[in-house]
């Protein structure tokens, strides 16, 4: 009886602890995380930057923001998608 009742025990345990665990890794609502804290920090930071730099170009070169405004997506990953009527061609 002793035997069953610590292999019960231990099966409790590890049940317990895989659940904290799934508990852990899932983000807000029970969905998976996709990122970890400082991956998701670093995706925040760089859409901040981007917009950031993208108002500093408005008041000189308004068509270009505008343009990138429309053009440029964050999320996961960030990517450059030319939005229709944008430049064929950039000048720097």
């Amino acid at each position: 009886s002793s035997r069953n009742e610590r292999a019960s025990t231990a099966e409790l345990t590890r049940g317990q602890a895989l659940t904290a665990e799934l508990r852990r890794a899932a983000g807000l609502s029970g969905r998976n995380r996709l990122a970890s804290p400082e991956a998701e920090r670093a995706r925040v930071n760089v859409t901040r930057t981007l917009r950031a730099t993208i108002e500093r170009i408005a008041p000189a070169a308004p068509l270009a923001a505008a343009h990138l405004r429309d053009s440029i997506r964050t999320g996961a990953a960030c990517r450059y998608q030319p939005a229709p009527g944008g430049p064929a061609r950039w000048h720097v």
